[in-house]
């Protein structure tokens, strides 16, 4: 599998590049290496990290709260229907194809179980 950047909106996309399709020079960069890429990026823009680790971060909740509802032995029709939404919203969810607002995730954290709670009562300043 190979990583394609778009270089125009920083955005990457996951997939099987085709043997025929050459990249576009001006708007797409291929990487083997992607901690590599991390890396060189971060030099130019620091935030890139801290979006990386946040992004990295958000699908490990994401992946807790799945093998949660497999333990629950919840589907995700079930989840849906206790949130009051539609399976194809929870697959979204559970795909990471959605930002979910943090309501959202303490509810569907809630139907399966858990309890989310802060790390650290207090705010740490940034």
């Amino acid at each position: 599998m190979r990583y394609i950047l778009n270089a125009v909106d920083m955005s990457p996309t996951f997939g099987e590049t085709s043997p025929t399709s050459a990249p576009n020079p001006v708007t797409e960069l291929e990487i083997d290496d992607l901690d590599e890429f991390v890396e060189r990026t971060a030099v130019e823009h620091p935030e890139f990290r801290e979006m990386v680790d946040a992004a990295v971060r958000a699908r490990q909740l994401v992946q807790r709260l799945v093998d949660a509802r497999g333990r629950a032995g919840l589907t995700q029709t079930d989840v849906a229907r206790r949130m009051g939404t539609t399976q194809p919203a929870i697959a979204r969810f559970e795909g990471g194809d959605s930002d979910p607002r943090l309501s959202t995730v303490e509810r569907y954290a809630q139907v399966v179980g858990l309890d989310l709670k802060p790390a650290s009562r207090e705010l740490a300043p940034a």
